[in-house]
């Protein structure tokens, strides 16, 4: 009897752990990989909101002066 209990344990370990293996594969799977065009186009959205700031606190700085 020891032995059955013994072998149902190991079969349910095993089978836990198959089962979270496989749901690891699956989740590494799906990681997102981007392509050359993503990445350009990030970069160049970064490079357009440096612009951005750049040219808004110009502004700013251009109002404040005309204030005076």
């Amino acid at each position: 009897m020891n032995t059955y209990l013994w072998l149902a344990l190991g079969c349910g370990f095993s089978l836990v752990v198959m089962f979270i293996l496989d749901w690891l594969e699956e989740i590494l799977k799906y990681k997102k990989t981007y392509t050359d065009e993503e990445i350009e186009l990030a970069e160049f959205l970064e490079k357009k909101q440096g612009i951005n700031d750049l040219y808004l606190q110009t502004h700013k700085e251009l109002l404040r002066h005309l204030r005076r």
